[in-house]
């Protein structure tokens, strides 16, 4: 489908359109296999024969592009069936759109393309084109300055591909695809597809929803052992949690932090607005890849430099200093008036001196104190350019020129000397820098994950892990769908290794002040019942109890407020609990994705967790790495990692309970629902879990 020697285009006309815009971009391209033009109401279109219907075209048909009116379309694939057509696009839109008859039809065009077995491309979309086989089944306005090159794209918008296609400097492009409303190909199918395609090496997505994220991550973890990148866009992500869910970690889990969540666990570079995708794809196709993060940066002003060590503060780039010998090296060149630094300002004087520019060039590309060099002038200068284009051809290191906006368009002949070089342009410093960044940790971050890729689960011994299930079977075989208690949520998270409060369950005011006394004055008192998640809002909580006469009066306040707000709750008395004091409170969970499995959350916690929203996920399971990956992309991190010459927090405790919950969530399998603990404390001396809920489907 995707290499045709023949195109048949049912709809075929010469009034402007998707129609006569396939039979352009055929041309354009230099297809040179058969092409047959399909409508009754024409003898000939654009100088070719066209035929009634397909059932009278001569010769095999490898794909039809269908550009009907929607009520003709799935005719038109019942024809295409039958003749034996390789493959259908459909152009033609009113499927699935919207609801109703339009949904209606969007089954029936997959039914119809199920029945005869034939791959359906659309629709809705403007089709593909694959430039080194000369091959377009293209409906957009134009293919641009695209040329045959190594990426492939992939978009569920026609724009973006249109955009790519047309990109200033040409990407070079294996094919381009555009899936529309995926009746039948869907972005995962295809992605996993290029992944296998020798002559692809990086991959571009444009994706608004993946209907079949499970097939998407499998083939990302083969594009990551194959090395080849796979770049995306999510458009669409706005904040979608459940406006009615139980607990934290639900509320939290919205789009944007479970995709950004799987894009990272499975090695997709994940950028995050319409230009950086293009810089992007367009620094990722015109250069090789560095070998670490490790960046010099050359510049022609002392605002520049400023602007771009701003912009390295919210990257993972490395500015290392440059060694001993490279500073010796440009001190002895350089005038005493130009500070020796990375990043390095030539000043006016150096960009006046072509030997300056050349030595300076040539001295930071040779380094080994740096994986990529970046040249960051104002405007287009062409001393920097030759300087760039001789350093190129000494080293095997990318050089990358990040052109400010105030610099297009660049001259001509600067442009033409950085094409012959091989040396990439990029646009804007801020999105300029994203795209260096991205193009300079995909490597390190590779291997960091391919390092990571043991068991998930912590070695525990038979005991523990008998312990574990036996646990996990009881509350299993006793509990039907709904949240557990407090107690009943602890005592699985115990077995699981998961130290939370000592607690005694009390169910007068008498056994209340005993349980306060074994545990030891002050206790956390609280109501214990299933149907109250959160008891806060309801003043369900008392903290600081400190005799005997305050428990019984704390006992006496949690029932009648309890009773008050939830008159129908089943209340199974008061919880007393050890109290707990100082420390950090942070925020674990599990969120079950109806599509992704099990999601599990750090984050900084408390009752100002949906208002920070702090946090961070992962896909369960979870590799022997992600807790410290999880944590330490926390904003909250440098309060954990000991602020203002506090202590650090016991990291181990809180990594090994992520892991534990990770286990809990795949041992409970389809019976997960929810896991909220929150607060998790965590202190120089240890960690514990204050509160947890855990909710059974």
């Amino acid at each position: 489908m995707l290499q045709p020697k023949s195109i048949a285009i049912i709809g075929a006309t010469e009034r402007p359109g998707l129609a006569s815009n396939l039979l352009k971009a055929c041309r354009n391209v230099g297809f040179i296999g058969a092409i047959y033009p399909v409508n009754p109401k024409y003898k000939e279109v654009s100088g070719l024969r066209c035929y009634p219907r397909i059932e009278d075209v001569p010769g095999p048909v490898d794909v039809a592009a269908i550009a009907v009116s929607s009520r003709l379309v799935i005719p038109a694939v019942e024809s295409c069936g039958a003749h034996n057509v390789g493959g259908v696009v459909v152009m033609s839109g009113g499927f699935g759109e919207g609801e109703g008859e339009g949904q209606d039809q969007f089954l029936a065009l997959r039914q119809a393309a199920e029945r005869h077995g034939i791959p359906l491309l659309g629709p809705n979309c403007i089709g593909y084109a694959n430039l080194p086989a000369n091959a377009a089944v293209w409906g957009g306005s134009t293919l641009g300055t695209a040329k045959p090159g190594h990426v492939s794209l992939v978009t569920q918008s026609g724009s973006p591909a249109i955009a790519v296609a047309a990109h200033r400097f040409g990407i070079g492009c294996r094919v381009l695809i555009n899936t529309g409303n995926e009746a039948g190909l869907d972005i995962a199918t295809l992605v996993d597809l290029l992944v296998s395609d020798e002559a692809t090496h990086t991959i571009a997505v444009y994706l608004e929803e993946l209907k079949h994220p499970d097939l998407f991550l499998r083939a990302a973890a083969n594009a990551e052992r194959a090395g080849k990148p796979i770049i995306v866009f999510k458009g669409g992500s706005t904040e979608q949690g459940s406006a009615a869910a139980a607990a934290h970690t639900a509320s939290l889990a919205g789009d944007p932090q479970i995709y950004a969540a799987i894009f990272e666990q499975a090695g997709v570079v994940q950028v995050h607005d319409f230009d950086e995708f293009l810089e992007t794809v367009y620094l990722f196709s015109s250069c090789t890849l560095p070998k670490g993060n490790r960046i010099g940066v050359i510049t022609g002003s002392g605002g520049l430099k400023v602007m771009a060590s701003d912009a390295f503060d919210t990257m993972d780039l490395v500015v290392p200093e440059l060694s001993e010998m490279d500073q010796g090296k440009l001190r002895h060149l350089l005038p005493t008036t130009i500070q020796v630094s990375n990043p390095l300002d030539l000043t006016a004087e150096g960009l006046a001196s072509a030997s300056i520019q050349t030595g300076c060039v040539d001295i930071m590309a040779r380094s080994d104190s740096i994986d990529l060099l970046c040249i960051h002038p104002l405007v287009p200068h062409a001393g920097l350019s030759h300087a760039s284009a001789l350093a190129s051809k000494a080293t095997d290191k990318p050089i990358v020129f990040v052109m400010s906006n105030a610099s297009q368009p660049a001259k001509p002949d600067i442009e033409r000397i950085l094409h012959e070089a091989g040396i990439p342009q990029v646009h804007g410093t801020l999105m300029g820098f994203r795209a260096v960044s991205h193009l300079a940790t995909y490597t390190g971050r590779r291997a960091d994950r391919q390092a990571a890729q043991s068991t998930h689960r912590r070695v525990v011994n038979e005991d523990r892990a008998r312990a574990r299930l036996t646990q996990l079977k009881l509350v299993l075989d006793e509990k039907g769908a709904g949240a557990l208690s407090e107690m009943e949520s602890k005592q699985l998270l115990q077995a699981y290794d998961i130290p939370v409060t000592k607690e005694r369950l009390a169910k007068s005011s008498v056994e209340a002040i005993e349980h306060a006394r074994s545990l030891g004055f002050p206790v956390v008192m609280k109501i214990a019942s299933a149907e109250i998640v959160h008891k806060t809002e309801i003043g369900g909580v008392l903290v600081n109890v400190r005799s005997g006469d305050e428990v019984a009066q704390g006992y006496d306040a949690l029932m009648a407020r309890a009773r008050s707000a939830f008159p129908q709750a089943r209340i199974d008395g008061v919880l007393v609990q050890e109290m707990v004091q100082g420390g950090v409170e942070t925020i674990l969970g599990v969120s079950n994705d109806p599509r992704l499995g099990p999601m599990i959350l750090v984050g900084l916690g408390g009752i100002y967790v949906e208002i920070l929203k702090d946090c961070v996920f992962r896909r369960a399971p979870l590799t022997a790495r992600d807790p410290e990956q999880m944590v330490r992309r926390l904003r909250a991190f440098p309060i954990l990692a000991g602020a203002r010459g506090r202590p650090a927090v016991n990291f181990e405790v809180l990594y090994n309970a992520l892991l534990s919950l990770s286990d809990l969530a795949i041992d409970l399998g389809p019976r997960l629902g929810q896991i909220d603990i929150n607060p998790f404390v965590v202190s120089h001396e240890g960690g514990m879990a204050l509160d947890a809920v855990i909710t059974l489907a």
